[in-house]
């Protein structure tokens, strides 16, 4: 079944919403409690997912993007770290509200995929809505898209840490926040360091744009 069909999409997203309630209740639900409460069929569950792992990834990640969906960069502004310290804020104050939620996802079975989902997530929207940004009409090199995945890779591995650490101590959000943007501030900037040889060394800039050679399902 197409998902352009309506009744796929209304059906996914009852599913998605019972999930998401559940588990923001503190339950550990069954595929049962999941259709029960979402009022339709076991098969109807295993059209869209094949287990309750993949189904509470796909409704942590959908909440997650729904987060990014609300910020909205005004016209003919720029992006620049004092925009990103907001957005990250927002998020960090979004995760610690429904801290619940995702302290089980990332208990669950299911953390591995959902991590690698966001971390795709993050680096799809630094390369395209960051201060870190490159050109969206030129094709960027391998080396960037790593150097991106890697800063993606840290920004998620701290805020998860952060989040499970919440109720134990950790810093506030406006503090993690900081943490966050000072870390892509030094991948932003970090200057050409010169080779032996006085050639610059494939360690560059971000945020400057690579010579064109040579990615994304789904805005930091």
């Amino acid at each position: 079944m197409s998902g352009e069909d309506p009744r796929w999409t209304r059906s996914r997203a009852v599913l998605i919403q019972a999930v998401t309630a559940l588990v923001d209740a503190g339950e550990t639900p069954t595929i049962t409690d999941v259709v029960q409460r979402a009022g339709v069929s076991r098969p109807t569950f295993y059209q869209h997912f094949g287990d309750l792992p993949t189904a509470l990834s796909n409704a942590a990640l959908d909440r997650i993007e729904a987060q990014f969906a609300d910020v909205v960069v005004p016209a003919g502004m720029e992006v620049d770290l004092d925009f990103s310290r907001k957005t990250i804020t927002a998020l960090l104050a979004h995760l610690a509200e429904h801290s619940v939620f995702y302290r089980a996802v990332l208990a669950d079975s299911s953390a591995r995929r959902f991590t690698a989902s966001v971390v795709e997530f993050v680096a799809n929207r630094i390369l395209t809505v960051s201060p870190l940004w490159l050109n969206p009409d030129e094709d960027t090199t391998t080396v960037t898209n790593d150097r991106v995945t890697v800063l993606a890779a840290g920004l998620v591995w701290l805020i998860t840490q952060w989040l499970k650490r919440i109720d134990d101590g950790a810093e506030s959000t406006s503090k993690m926040a900081d943490r966050l943007v000072a870390l892509m501030d030094f991948f932003g900037s970090a200057t050409d360091k010169p080779s032996r040889d006085g050639a610059a060394s494939p360690v560059t800039n971000l945020s400057a744009r690579d010579s064109s050679s040579a990615r994304g399902d789904q805005k930091a």
